[in-house]
């Protein structure tokens, strides 16, 4: 992790203007890249729009915390509230 401007410079702008910079960065450096059997990308038909999974069926990041952690219904909601105004108004 980084808050040093120089490091998050690169980021800056590239979703909701230039004038906003990221207030912190994660540093990754990579050892190794491994490419996945280009068959079973053909297989997996990623492309194809009848494997899709419909998003409004899938189960909102609180619900899968509570799941995980053995929260109530109401920690769930309020751990969606907190994500949703976070993703708006926390990231930049």
């Amino acid at each position: 992790m980084t808050a040093a401007s120089r490091s998050c410079a690169g980021s800056a702008g590239q979703t909701r203007g230039a004038r906003q910079k990221p207030k912190l960065g994660v540093v990754v450096a990579i050892d190794e890249t491994l490419f996945h059997c280009g068959k079973a990308i053909h297989r997996a038909q990623l492309w194809a729009s009848e494997f899709h999974l419909d998003w409004r069926n899938l189960p909102t990041s609180g619900r899968m915390k509570a799941a995980v952690l053995g929260w109530s219904e109401a920690q769930a909601s309020e751990a969606d509230t907190h994500h949703a105004h976070a993703v708006r108004h926390g990231l930049y």
